[in-house]
């Protein structure tokens, strides 16, 4: 069950999409919504008498103490948070904190079950146009989850795609995944495997995860297909079906200048047209 989720705001224009997932979720399980505003210590002003950014950490005295710039940034966010979630009814919280986004992102996430974020998080208000190494670095860090969310995936989530390849990274998303149920239940979810010439063990691989999910309510479809490229297997299985989220294991690796995913799903985050569920 997922009782507390964070939502990272920030300027992009798929933060409402990931404002209105979050309220989705929270009220399939009456979680509370925490909504997270981050501004780097550049855009935050200390006084003359010496007061250290240590002592600007909270929301209400980090207010206080940004640029006229991230001040105006800061508050149309969380306005517009506090918006959609009075309208929803639900239980919300609103956070500001100072620092590098991942940091504060992680440092969040220790008492939260699930992070919503969109594609491409800047937390940059003076730059709001430079991209960020935020998510990949979150997503490999953080103990809870994140969904990720593109500017056109509106809720809810109905019809789910379970990328599943028997690995760590893999089996560590499919119990975050059932046990947390952040889309209920009731969705349509497929597990797909991508095997290279191994069709038995592909279904004996895929009958114990479909177990697995049985046991926490789920009622899975299983789809073995042979491939070379599971990325773009399990990119055009979405895009056939009319898929709304895709679960899948993620890890992190160092690659030329910025932190990316592992092989399959970096692509997937490129290609897939569709939002994603991912743990490392």
């Amino acid at each position: 069950m997922t009782r507390r989720i964070l939502v990272a705001l920030d300027p992009d224009a798929d933060t409402p999409v990931a404002t209105r997932h979050a309220i989705d979720i929270a009220h399939r399980h009456d979680a509370t919504v925490t909504g997270l505003v981050i501004v780097e210590a550049r855009h935050v002003e200390t006084k003359s008498r010496g007061e250290s950014l240590r002592g600007v950490y909270h929301t209400t005295a980090l207010l206080e103490h940004l640029t006229s710039e991230a001040e105006k940034r800061a508050k149309m966010l969380l306005e517009a948070f506090e918006e959609a979630a009075e309208e929803a009814g639900i239980a919300y919280e609103k956070r500001v904190r100072q620092g590098m986004p991942s940091r504060r992102i992680l440092d969040e996430m220790t008492y939260q079950d699930l992070l919503v974020m969109g594609e491409t998080p800047h937390y940059l208000y003076g730059q709001p146009d430079q991209q960020t190494k935020t998510l990949a670095r979150v997503v490999r860090d953080a103990l809870a989850p994140t969904f990720v969310v593109r500017e056109d995936d509106e809720p809810p989530i109905e019809r789910i795609v379970i990328a599943f390849d028997g690995g760590p990274s893999a089996a560590r998303t499919l119990h975050a995944f059932a046990q947390l149920r952040p889309f209920g239940t009731n969705a349509a979810v497929t597990l797909l495997h991508v095997h290279d010439d191994l069709p038995d063990a592909s279904g004996r691989l895929l009958e114990n995860a479909r177990q697995y999910l049985r046991a926490h309510g789920f009622s899975p479809e299983t789809t073995s297909v042979e491939g070379a490229t599971p990325h773009e297997v399990i990119t055009a299985r979405v895009e056939d079906a009319g898929t709304d989220a895709v679960v899948a294991g993620a890890r992190s690796v160092s690659q030329l200048h910025w932190l990316t995913f592992g092989s399959n799903t970096a692509p997937l985050l490129e290609d897939c047209p569709t939002a994603l569920f991912l743990h490392h």
